[in-house]
């Protein structure tokens, strides 16, 4: 499942910073580099998998899973969490035991996160940066995203406890120990719910037989709208531009040769209302993981620039995308997975 990371803008005058993975053979440390492609920092060392890093809303903390192998060819890899601080310093461990946890989000305040947790303690947690973990609602639940203002909470919640269960519906609350109000009552799986920068509502990606779409709910439930839809068009990864106005997104179509580039991940930008949707990238290869920068005037992607048919798709690039359409720039080089910007 496509994990969607909530982009939260502050006003400052610290340039906007790239965090993301280097490595190969199960074996990756985090960089640091500026927007601008300069000030390049190692930021972690050792023979682990650190990955999946994520920025505190005051931009002094990155919290990341280092994964650790299976100790037997029938194990399973165990995956903590970990922070540090953008300059190398201040590594610590916050997760430890035979679990893997993810789906990190950082709280608005920065003191703590909200995790997910795989394993025989399956569920949502709260995790502070002492190593505390408190179980949120006790339930089966995850996606779990904190409203960019005020006290809502939205959240995935399986239909069943059944693992190949992928049946769910969004449920809103505004209490970490409630279950809250359920929202939709599609029993299909869906995607990630991703809060307006005014947290009115959210959109989602919603995937039925027919195909997926892109829908919007308001947070009380009572105004919903389909933005995109499309037969053998499949949806991915909505964000939305910090004044709200637009939402970028990837989209791509099964019925297609690649040869005809239509059947990769390529990026587009639309109106919050679904209309003037326009498309931004254009190459061989799949884009993945975009986000808005600070200004709105950019969307970073991490995906293969100058190849084709037999050429490396692991070579993945990070790339500047102008959201007006007209060219993007490439920062650095051969990043192992996603960068995420700093807010």
């Amino acid at each position: 499942m496509i994990g969607l990371f909530l982009i939260l803008t502050i006003g400052s005058s610290v340039p906007q910073r790239i965090v993301y993975p280097i490595g190969q053979d199960d074996k990756a440390d985090l960089f640091v580099i500026n927007l601008d492609g300069t000030g390049k920092r190692q930021i972690t060392h050792g023979q682990t998998d650190d990955s999946d890093p994520v920025w505190s809303p005051d931009g002094t903390k990155i919290a990341f899973i280092r994964v650790t192998p299976p100790k037997s060819k029938t194990g399973t890899s165990q995956g903590n969490i970990w922070i540090v601080n953008p300059d190398g310093t201040g590594l610590k461990q916050l997760t430890s035991g035979p679990h893997f946890d993810d789906e990190l989000q950082w709280n608005r305040d920065s003191t703590g996160l909200t995790i997910s947790r795989q394993g025989s303690k399956f569920g949502c947690y709260r995790l502070d940066l002492s190593g505390r973990l408190i179980s949120v609602a006790g339930t089966r639940h995850f996606q779990y995203r904190l409203a960019p203002k005020g006290d809502l909470i939205a959240y995935a919640r399986p239909e069943s406890n059944e693992d190949d269960d992928h049946r769910y519906d969004i449920w809103v609350t505004n209490h970490p120990a409630k279950r809250g109000k359920r929202l939709t009552n599609y029993k299909s799986e869906m995607y990630s719910p991703v809060w307006s920068p005014d947290a009115r509502g959210f959109v989602f990606i919603l995937e039925q037989p027919e195909g997926k779409s892109i829908q919007w709910l308001s947070s009380n439930g009572k105004s919903r709208k389909t933005l995109l839809r499309g037969k053998n068009t499949y949806f991915e990864d909505p964000v939305w531009s910090p004044d709200g106005k637009r939402i970028a997104f990837l989209e791509s179509r099964s019925n297609l040769e690649p040869m005809q580039n239509a059947s990769f991940r390529q990026l587009y930008v639309m109106n919050a209302d679904g209309s003037n949707r326009k498309r931004l990238t254009n190459h061989w290869g799949d884009d993945f993981s975009p986000q808005w920068t600070r200004d709105g005037k950019s969307i970073l992607v991490t995906g293969p620039r100058g190849v084709g048919p037999g050429s490396p798709s692991s070579s993945r690039y990070l790339v500047l995308v102008n959201a007006n359409g007209n060219g993007e720039r490439q920062i650095g080089s051969n990043p192992y997975s996603s960068g995420v910007m700093s807010p």
